[in-house]
Order: C-alpha cells, then structure tokens, then sequence
C-alpha cells in the first residue's frame, strides 16, 4: 500500500470512531452516556443534593477511639472537614494512596467512605497500611457497620474524589490524581 492510501485509511477510521463514539453518548439509556454523563455533571451543586439528601444520624465515623459519633455531630463539632471516596478495588485510589497518607499532618480532619465489595480485601487493607483517617460507615439493621453502596445508594460518579465541607456546604470537589495534588496545595 502507499503512503497516500493508508493516510485515507487512517482518517476514515478517524471518522468512523467519532461517529462511534458520539453514538454512544447520545444512545438514549445506553450505558456509556449514563456514565460519562454523570460524571460530567459531577459539580459542587450536585455534590451539595446528594450531601444535603444523606441521613447523617445514619452514617457513623466509626474506630473513633471506641466512641461512636454520627456524621450530624461530627458537622456540629468540625466546621471543616473532607470527605474522602475511594475503595481498595479502585486502581486510580490505590495509586494516590501516599499522596492521600500525607495528608495526616493537615489540620483539617479527613474522614472516607470506603466503598467496598469485600470485606476481607479492605480489612487486609487497613493491616497493612494502617491509614490515619476514621471510616465513615452506615450501620445496617442488626446493629452491624456496612460499607455503603457507591452508585445506589450515595450516588457517587467518581472515585477516588475529595469533598472539601465547610459549615455542611461543599466548598470544593478534588478528583483523583491531579485532584489530591491541588488539595494539598491548598491544605
């Protein structure tokens, strides 16, 4: 083949998965334009709705030095916070993982809500690593602390991700790698 055919080659191709792909976004109910859509509407607002629609008497910080405390008195003692989405099977979260441990010396009181599919992974996990923050949990209905549901229950888009809160209103959202570096620039 020539040079000049295999460059029209390439640009039909181009063409071809351009269409492709604005297909799959626009597909009414098809699952890549639910996804890519959710997170692109992943803003402070809609962060707010979600966190304005939590019970927070539900969720408890949980390994508090044997005290429990619900997210609701948390908020009343702490004017600021972060809360911090991840899971032990998020690739991108297990990457930043140094860059989140480093955060232990900042004076704002950082809290995450694990979202976990399996229990013995994530206390492996904790053994390991041995992370300073304090897991923010739901207790179920025999008394137990759950992981919570990222997508149905909390509605999540993105882990791993960063809620700056501040007098329970969302100051500012950080995503993933570039997003915990500009967090520490700013703590």
């Amino acid at each position: 083949m020539n040079k000049q055919k295999i460059n029209t080659l390439f640009n039909y191709l181009i063409v071809a998965l351009f269409f492709f792909l604005v297909g799959m976004l626009c597909s009414p109910g098809g699952k890549p334009a639910k996804t890519v859509k959710s997170a692109l509407s992943y803003t402070k607002k809609s962060a707010q709705q979600l966190f304005d629609d939590w019970n927070k008497e539900e969720l408890f910080l949980t390994g508090n030095q044997g005290r429990e405390i619900s997210l609701e008195q948390f908020s009343e003692q702490n004017d600021t916070y972060i809360i911090y989405f991840w899971a032990t099977w998020c690739p991108h979260c297990m990457k930043i993982q140094d860059e989140v441990m480093s955060l232990h010396n900042a004076e704002v009181p950082l809290i995450a809500m694990p979202f976990e599919t399996e229990e013995t992974a994530y206390l492996e996990y904790r053994k390991q690593v041995n992370p300073f923050w304090t897991d923010l949990m739901k207790r179920g209905d025999n008394g137990k602390y759950d992981f919570c549901a990222r997508k149905a229950e909390f509605k999540i888009p993105l882990i791993p991700s960063f809620w700056v809160i501040q007098n329970n209103k969302i100051m500012k959202i950080y995503i993933g790698k570039n997003g915990i570096k500009k967090l520490k620039r700013k703590l």
